[in-house]
């Protein structure tokens, strides 16, 4: 009788033993499957400030949420060209990414103000705009007229922009005049055909051949660019015009983000802002470094006379306020 009584508990132990192995093995298997998986592509390249932020906020992500959420970085352009990332966020083949947000005036067309020369006076007076009423009601007014591109940082600052030439050093406005610049389509474009030069949109991954058959004079761009792909080997010039601050923007499908639970929510958008800080800390520390790395590697540096760019860049305003939207620009001038 003992005996059978102790084959009978001794089966029940088995049998629960085995049932919390199940039940352990099951919630694995769930977890695993719980999981979501995100892309993020952007088209910086590996040791550049923003592919750093990138992995901070990886990293950040998967802290917080305990690893229920992985951000996978995708540098250098893997999953397109920074409009080609936009439009992905917007279709859902892209879960995220970040952009200047003059590439978002495609899209709700006051954002072109952002990236205006000369709109901006530092990089704290960007930040006081992005980061407050202007910046939410430029977010909210993207997300209402594209319906899936949500913005869920705007503190990334960038590099300042600065003028690089060839052949011609640029020390004011006026010897920028017929020169043929390249600049991206949208307010840069536009702000320097104000300043009286022929402003020629290239795609960046044929600017370094353009520059050298000369098909454009120079170009502009964020200072680490300049150094990091090599524009110091063809052009002699770098005239620190300083002519654009800007925050770039962090993107998500909004499909994606609407599936996730609301701390997982709460999770990446704090993520995505303090990866921004990070990234800000980076940023300003090898900005001066970039410029002692060009000067190094043979460029002439010009500090030329700004104000009168500014004041060149200003004359344009006027006519893309119909195009851009009415009273934005005066906006960001006087959020200081």
């Amino acid at each position: 009788m003992e005996l059978r009584n102790l084959t009978v508990r001794r089966s029940k132990l088995v049998t629960g033993i085995i049932g919390l192995m199940l039940v352990a093995f099951l919630a694995l298997i769930a977890t695993g499957h719980a999981q979501t998986v995100l892309r993020f592509g952007h088209i910086a390249n590996p040791g550049q400030p923003v592919h750093s932020g990138a992995l901070e906020f990886a990293r950040l992500v998967d802290e917080k949420t305990g690893g229920a959420v992985k951000i996978e970085v995708f540098p250098s352009g893997q999953l397109g060209g920074s409009r080609d990332l936009i439009e992905g966020v917007q279709l859902g083949t892209v879960d995220l990414t970040i952009v200047g947000p003059g590439a978002l005036g495609g899209f709700y067309a006051p954002y072109n103000w952002t990236e205006y020369p000369f709109i901006y006076a530092s990089d704290e007076h960007v930040l006081k705009v992005m980061q407050g009423e202007i910046g939410s009601e430029l977010a909210a007014e993207l997300l209402k007229a594209t319906g899936t591109i949500r913005p869920i940082a705007q503190n990334w600052l960038r590099t300042p922009r600065h003028v690089f030439t060839t052949k011609k050093p640029v020390q004011t406005v006026e010897d920028l005049a017929g020169m043929k610049i390249r600049v991206p389509s949208g307010p840069l474009l536009e702000g320097f055909r104000a300043m009286g030069a022929s402003p020629t949109p290239v795609d960046f991954s044929e600017l370094f051949t353009a520059m050298q058959q000369g098909v454009v004079d120079g170009a502009e761009l964020p200072i680490d660019y300049i150094y990091d792909n090599g524009f110091y080997e063809i052009a002699k010039y770098l005239s620190l015009t300083g002519h654009v601050y800007a925050a770039q923007v962090l993107l998500m499908n909004d499909t994606k983000f609407g599936k996730l639970s609301a701390e997982n929510q709460a999770a990446i958008v704090d993520a995505a802002i303090e990866a921004g800080i990070y990234q800000n800390a980076i940023t300003a520390e090898v900005t001066d470094s970039y410029q002692q790395k060009l000067e190094e590697a043979g460029m002439t540096i010009i500090h030329p006379d700004r104000e009168g760019f500014a004041e060149a860049a200003a004359t344009g305003v006027e006519a893309l306020q119909a195009k851009w939207g009415a009273g934005w620009y005066q906006r960001i001038r006087d959020a200081r």
